[in-house]
């Protein structure tokens, strides 16, 4: 499906005569001073990212998303308390790889509140953990809309926080969570250990149309809710669920 997508988008800017370029960066230093437009693409190249706070923000199109992707899919090992915000419409994250680091207060991928129609694909985020079990984030938030996150490998998170939150405002988000795997979250002994929580209490019934499907969840034993309903309209199906201590809680919200 990417090969596919991203030979698309070649044919689409060299038959049609369209001005998409390809960047090649070693920092996010670089990222920030880049101006991208529609069709653009990122590359980032391969080696030890250490201590990067990536900001991809820029206006793709459908038919032509941005793409920051790495060189090669996981040679690109962002460590140290590197973090990635998604920001914008139309882009497309792919082939990064998290793990030898953590973040400190803040989420180590981001979905802002004016994303929309974003994906987060082939990434890994692997035992990126806070050594302090008591400070709270999560590897993966999703705000803005229509934003989706798959085929992901999300592995041994020991601290307190969601592996993958969802937020709900007072507008439907639609987001898609599929094909991902997930493992290895230890116990933790206390509540906070969700592996994926859709929506909060205070918006619990408020509409969130999240769609979470085809995904694996194998020793995923945080505590009781590896996937906590928190919101109104979403979709769970098709998931495996295999030798995890806990499981999926219809906490609060309707239909």
């Amino acid at each position: 499906m990417k090969i596919k997508t991203y030979l698309f988008i070649y044919l689409m800017t060299t038959c049609f005569g369209l001005s998409a370029k390809v960047y090649k960066i070693s920092s996010a230093a670089e990222l920030s001073t880049i101006t991208l437009n529609a069709g653009d693409r990122v590359i980032l190249k391969n080696g030890d990212w250490k201590n990067q706070k990536l900001i991809f923000k820029a206006k793709g199109t459908k038919v032509l998303p941005i793409v920051l992707a790495a060189e090669k899919a996981g040679n690109v090992v962002l460590s140290g308390n590197s973090s990635l915000i998604i920001d914008g419409s139309w882009l497309i994250v792919d082939g990064l790889n998290f793990k030898d680091g953590f973040t400190l207060a803040e989420n180590v991928i981001s979905f802002s509140e004016q994303s929309e129609n974003c994906r987060l694909t082939n990434t890994a985020v692997v035992d990126y953990n806070n050594p302090e079990k008591k400070v709270r984030n999560s590897w993966i938030v999703l705000y803005g809309t229509k934003n989706r996150v798959d085929h992901c490998y999300l592995k041994g998170k020991t601290h307190v926080g969601t592996t993958i939150g969802v937020y709900v405002s007072s507008s439907p988000n639609y987001h898609r969570i599929d094909h991902n795997y997930f493992a290895d979250r230890p116990p933790l002994g206390r509540n906070g250990g969700e592996i994926l929580r859709i929506g909060t209490d205070v918006w619990s019934m408020y509409d969130s149309f999240t769609l979470v499907e085809e995904n694996v969840f194998i020793h995923c034993d945080g505590e009781v809710e590896i996937v906590s309903n928190k919101s109104t309209n979403n979709t769970i199906r098709n998931n495996l669920f295999y030798e995890s201590k806990g499981g999926l809680v219809l906490r609060h919200g309707n239909k």
